[in-house]
């Protein structure tokens, strides 16, 4: 799903509702009050939804979230373990780093 994925994250018309989404949550991330840098999609995207305006840009289905409620969400109360190398960037993309990256 990666590649399908992508056509919604680098389309121009997410990044217009991701920056305004944030902007009108103040950049404040909605479950802990820090600095919100991620768009989160309450009900998660699947090659079926994502041609779906509804799920894909609707704001009653997004979350402004900071980093690690976002690693949270995904990853569970361990947000970030350096052996598995798996973690998100700051746009919500999934980062696996080699082993070699953590010597």
């Amino acid at each position: 799903m990666p590649g399908i994925a992508n056509k919604v994250y680098q389309s121009k018309k997410w990044h217009a509702v991701k920056e305004a989404y944030l902007s009108k949550r103040h950049y404040i991330c909605e479950r802990c009050g820090a600095p919100a840098v991620i768009v989160h999609h309450r009900d998660y995207l699947t090659a079926a939804s994502m041609s779906d305006p509804e799920k894909a840009f609707a704001f009653d289905n997004l979350e402004a979230l900071c980093q690690a409620c976002h690693n949270k969400e995904h990853f569970g109360e361990k947000p970030y373990n350096p052996r598995s190398g798996m973690h998100f960037d700051a746009d919500g993309n999934t980062v696996i780093e080699s082993e070699k990256e953590h010597e």
